[in-house]
């Protein structure tokens, strides 16, 4: 079905790449990135960056210079979402970088693949004369968006692990079903490799991708463990403790099972396994601990509980 988008007119919606973010190699017209990711019910604001190229073909004219192109319609957009331009007329002149930005908030049953629908004009020189051409481009495979449900699911990437360090691992998706592979280095890539050689210490390699199967959002993360006594570790994860409920509107309980006596350090890690909140409690015997995390934007959360001998990872839903 084609939906035609409201085109915004406020300036400054959006601030293109440069020519470092967005190289031209080939010297033809650049668009970066060539997707973006959009998620039901959650608020978008994202652009992509338009380079015209320096000439176009002209059918029996042949090779024809472009002056400028002016997108006059972009449709085939998930519902609730509109565009904008900066400049604010979407007319983008020939070797400058300009943007479209992509904002809204796709409705429920939106979620799939949407190739951007473009009409444009484009003023070109033909012949030494200047000329104003209109074309619809049709569906555009460089200018899409995913839209995704706003639900996710587990990724089986293998269990956690110990390495010597000399050993290397290697975790890879299948791109016929996964696309927008992050890894916690912040990279998009189908095929993530660990080094032992990093050094003795305790790692985690956490990924979320879109999966075009079910349009949910994917994760999961393993802990490595590099050491060079393998077998022989005393750290173990082995902490008796339940996290619930979860997904969780905010509030986590941490249920100690046996009569423990220790400090026990609780940190909670994003999906890029950054830090975000920690705190410290004195357990002694069988109790239950809240957490209060509904400050966090809502998504997927690693939780780690570990004190001086023991260690253990949950995963947490905020709803």
């Amino acid at each position: 079905m084609l939906m035609c988008a409201t085109t915004l007119t406020f300036s400054q919606v959006c601030t293109p790449l440069t020519a470092q973010q967005c190289p031209d190699p080939e010297n033809n017209g650049e668009i970066c990135p060539d997707w973006i990711i959009a998620t039901e019910s959650v608020p978008y604001n994202g652009s992509i960056t338009v380079l015209p190229p320096p000439t176009a073909n002209g059918g029996i004219i042949g090779t024809v210079n472009v002056n400028w192109i002016q997108f006059t319609a972009i449709n085939n957009i998930p519902s609730g979402m509109s565009y904008a331009c900066n400049p604010s007329d979407c007319k983008f002149n020939h070797a400058t970088y300009n943007c479209i930005a992509m904002l809204g908030t796709p409705v429920l049953g939106s979620h799939g693949s949407y190739n951007l629908d473009i009409v444009l004009d484009a003023n070109v020189t033909m012949q030494s004369f200047p000329y104003v051409t209109s074309t619809q481009t049709g569906q555009h495979e460089n200018m899409r968006v995913y839209c995704a449900k706003n639900e996710y699911e587990h990724i089986n990437l293998g269990n956690d692990t110990t390495i010597l360090p000399s050993a290397n691992l290697t975790y890879s998706l299948d791109t016929n079903q996964y696309i927008a592979i992050l890894w916690n280095d912040t990279t998009y890539r189908h095929q993530f490799s660990f080094n032992g050689s990093i050094g003795t210490g305790t790692y985690y390699v956490s990924v979320l991708a879109l999966d075009t199967l079910t349009w949910k959002w994917a994760t999961d993360t393993v802990i490595i463990s590099v050491s060079p006594n393998v077998g022989f570790n005393t750290y173990k994860n082995d902490v008796p403790v339940s996290v619930y409920p979860n997904p969780s509107n905010g509030l986590v309980n941490l249920e100690f099972h046996e009569n423990l006596s220790s400090l026990y350090k609780v940190e909670l890690f994003d999906v890029n396994c950054q830090l975000v909140s920690n705190s410290i409690f004195e357990v002694n015997g069988k109790t239950t601990r809240t957490i209060d995390i509904s400050d966090k934007p809502k998504g997927v959360y690693f939780i780690r509980i570990s004190d001086e001998k023991s260690f253990k990872i949950g995963k947490i839903v905020l709803m």
